[in-house]
């Protein structure tokens, strides 16, 4: 086996997902040396980026990962994380949120619209096979607005949106933790991909840094701080190896159920995908 590869950093950010991609940008705004260690690959610039080969090849098992009861779950592995493969719809965060858990959030929420520009869609860029299920859901006194998205049709070279952008955006129009990613790096943060932390280092009661494999290479990166951003499945997984056993009892996420129908616009698999 070849020596462990050492790295330090003042904080080391495990997961390049929004929420470790945030945190990444503005600790590296702030000054701080930031190790972003993400256990998947920028596939941005890779032909197969937002195909369903694509999709195959950067989710854990392929997409063919299951709950014991049956339910499949879509886990990118990859720069962006979840953000790489979603519909990107946003809404704002439920009353009970701040309510219940005293979380008030809304100053960050307000920034985040502002900076991403979040908002429905122009009515051009419309689907139209979703506008009639809209349309339908208001005859029958259905309340149904076009939903707030992380897109911005103005961005890049061209708008060119189908349904497969929900597998990789290919025209640069919906946004991705990536970017987020991108200006981390540019402020002076360390990226490392293909780089799978297996645990914690646990010292005196204190975090001391984390270890894992770096490709086929171990390796041993040392920080006071370390934030563990490695989603839902990811996160407990890591906490668990490092002597929380029961982190991640139970599990939250966000059910989705597809639906699909004929429609004489024969537009299906052409338009935004919405929720």
């Amino acid at each position: 086996m070849p020596a462990p590869l050492r790295l330090d950093a003042d904080v080391i950010v495990v997961g390049s997902g929004p929420g470790g991609a945030t945190a990444a940008r503005d600790l590296a705004r702030g000054g701080r040396r930031v190790l972003l260690l993400e256990r998947g690959a920028d596939h941005r610039p890779r032909p197969w980026y937002g195909t369903y080969l694509g999709a195959m090849l950067y989710t854990d098992r392929a997409s063919l990962l299951f709950t014991k009861e049956g339910l499949n779950i879509v886990r990118p592995l990859m720069l962006g994380g979840a953000t790489s493969m979603f519909c990107g719809c946003a809404s704002p965060p439920p009353a009970w949120l701040q309510e219940r858990y005293r979380v008030d959030i809304e100053a960050e929420v307000a920034e985040t619209i502002e900076e991403l520009e979040i908002a429905p869609l122009p009515a051009e860029h419309l689907g139209k096979a979703s506008s009639r299920i809209a349309e339908a859901a208001q005859a029958l006194g259905q309340e149904w607005q076009p939903q707030a998205k992380f897109m911005r049709p103005a961005r890049g070279p061209g708008f060119e949106c189908g349904a497969r952008c929900m597998l990789g955006c290919r025209c640069g129009a919906k946004w991705s933790a990536a970017e987020y990613v991108d200006e981390a790096v540019a402020d002076g943060a360390e990226l490392r991909t293909h780089a799978r932390v297996n645990r914690a280092l646990i010292e005196d009661g204190h975090v001391g840094g984390v270890e894992g494999q770096l490709g086929r290479r171990p390796f041993l990166a040392r920080a006071r701080t370390v934030v563990l951003a490695a989603g839902g499945i990811g996160t407990p997984r890591i906490l668990q190896a490092s002597g929380l056993a029961e982190a991640g009892v139970g599990m939250t996420m966000d059910a989705t159920v597809m639906v699909y129908g004929f429609s004489k616009e024969k537009s299906i698999g052409r338009e935004p995908p919405m929720t």
